[in-house]
């Protein structure tokens, strides 16, 4: 991975990552959170997330989300993207050590 001991150095305590999806297997998510980094990050489909809302948490589990993009604002809010969302825990077994880790999703 790209150094993620010496990244969470650079960073200090209390910054919050934003990254893309290359961090999105669990193998590096898993790193990256013995690393001590706090991130966000899309899941990737290939690590079976899709099928696990689908199964665990399903689209009735969604919520409003009061986000409006800064391009949309001066629009009529029956113009504007509707977004949802909800937030859930999610363990995973790093690949690596076998210890879980514990995500909010």
């Amino acid at each position: 991975m790209f150094g993620r001991m010496r990244l969470a150095a650079l960073l200090g305590p209390g910054v919050l990552v934003c990254v893309d999806s290359a961090l999105g297997h669990f193998k590096n998510l898993c790193a990256a959170d013995r690393a001590g980094l706090r991130f966000v990050v899309p899941l990737r489909d290939s690590t079976g997330f899709r099928a696990t809302f689908l199964e665990d948490v399903g689209p009735r589990a969604l919520r409003p989300l009061r986000y409006v993009s800064k391009r949309q604002q001066g629009l009529p809010a029956d113009k504007r993207a509707c977004y949802r969302g909800t937030v859930r825990p999610l363990t995973v077994t790093d690949p690596e050590t076998g210890a879980p880790h514990r995500f909010r999703v």
